[in-house]
């Protein structure tokens, strides 16, 4: 089993769990992605936004999965020289729906002095 089959199929044990017992109030799983596809990785974040009822805390490296459609800019953060900032705080302008947060991301209004 390759590492990416063993990593989908501990996620999805504990989504058994998950299921099984009484909704945990806090998930924390750290590089969530870091075998998966694009696509997975954003359908894993779409299970857990509907299975889940407490809240979830992922961490990633991966810039592609920032967008309007999956959460609110105020809901992603940016951790560097241990400090952690929402997107919103450290953009210095409201962001709208219609940003693509992506782009954004990818020209550096993200990044924290």
């Amino acid at each position: 089993m390759s590492n990416g089959e063993s990593s989908l199929m501990l996620f999805l044990y504990w989504l058994v769990e998950i299921e099984d017992t009484q909704s945990p109030s806090l998930v924390v799983i750290d590089e969530f992605d870091a075998f998966y596809h694009i696509k997975l990785s954003r359908k894993l974040m779409q299970i857990l936004q509907k299975r889940v009822s407490g809240q979830v805390i992922l961490t990633t490296h991966n810039g592609t999965l920032i967008s309007n459609e999956m959460l609110r800019p105020d809901l992603y953060f940016f951790l560097k020289n241990n400090r952690i900032q929402a997107f919103d705080k450290i953009a210095g302008k409201e962001i709208r729906e219609a940003h693509n947060l992506r782009r954004m991301f990818d020209a550096g209004v993200f990044d924290p002095e």
